[in-house]
């Protein structure tokens, strides 16, 4: 990785960088199943976002959602949130208040990532 520029001549950093290889004695991880997202009552804004467990322990989750879908019907999941790979749910507190999401989760190891299969609206 090379920095063309820094503002104001500061020298280069780079922070909360990943990166994920192919393991080829690894396999990927299955799909997530069980998707369930529930709206907090008392407060629109939140959602609980919750999975079944995998059979295989995995590195992480990535919950996508976001509001817009397209003409093909597939979804534009802007927002995300990275989840440890030994949790099964997530408290999202980043919604609007009469707005309907759509969610997937995608999981991931050292084999690479499997997208999601299961689209949810909440």
């Amino acid at each position: 990785m090379t920095s063309a520029h820094t503002p104001a001549g500061a020298l280069f950093s780079l922070s909360g960088f990943r990166v994920f290889g192919l393991n080829p004695a690894a396999q990927p991880p299955p799909p997530v199943a069980g998707l369930a997202v529930e709206r907090a009552h008392d407060d629109a804004r939140q959602a609980n976002v919750s999975w079944l467990a995998p059979p295989a322990p995995l590195s992480l989750y990535l919950v996508r959602y976001g509001v817009a879908a397209t003409a093909l019907g597939e979804a534009d999941l802007y927002h995300s949130f990275q989840v440890d790979g030994r949790e099964t749910s997530v408290r999202i507190r980043a919604l609007s208040v009469g707005v309907e999401y759509l969610f997937v989760v995608d999981a991931l190891n050292e084999a690479g990532r499997t997208v999601g299969t299961q689209l949810v609206r909440a």
